[in-house]
């Protein structure tokens, strides 16, 4: 009976000391970091990553952002201009530009939804827009 209450406790220690193991084992080499949302993209996920471009990190890290979300139109009198693209708090432009910035130095992007973006980006204006694509450099 002991050497059945002995190996039990053994089992036991020995399958709690691994499962404490792991979760304190940190990242292992080679691991892709964890996403942190849908809508925010860390430092730590664009130097996992490989890329020239802000494009570049946007099309492998989140491609959701670059779908296309139909054409521009008339929206309650205000042409819909698509998907803008912010560096630094600045309007630089729609996606085409995001193949013009170098991703060494971007911080984060984050994704701003329309709705949302005409009340956090001060110039978007009246215009109706898909969403925003936000970079921060360092």
């Amino acid at each position: 009976m002991k050497i059945r209450m002995s190996l039990a406790a053994v089992a036991i220690a020995f399958t709690m000391s691994g499962a404490t193991g792991c979760a304190s084992g940190g990242a292992t080499a080679g691991a892709t970091p964890k996403t942190s949302s849908r809508d925010k993209v860390t430092s730590e996920e664009i130097l996992s990553v490989p890329g020239t471009t802000a494009y570049d990190l946007v099309y492998k890290l989140r491609p959701d952002w670059l779908r296309s979300r139909g054409t521009a139109t008339m929206v309650g009198g205000s042409q819909n201009q698509g998907t803008l693209v912010y560096l630094d708090g600045v309007k630089m432009g729609g996606l085409d530009v995001l193949r013009t910035i170098n991703s060494r130095g971007i911080n984060s992007i984050e994704w701003v939804p329309g709705n949302k973006a005409a009340m956090v980006l001060s110039d978007v204006g009246s215009a109706a827009i898909v969403g925003a694509i936000v970079l921060t450099t360092r």
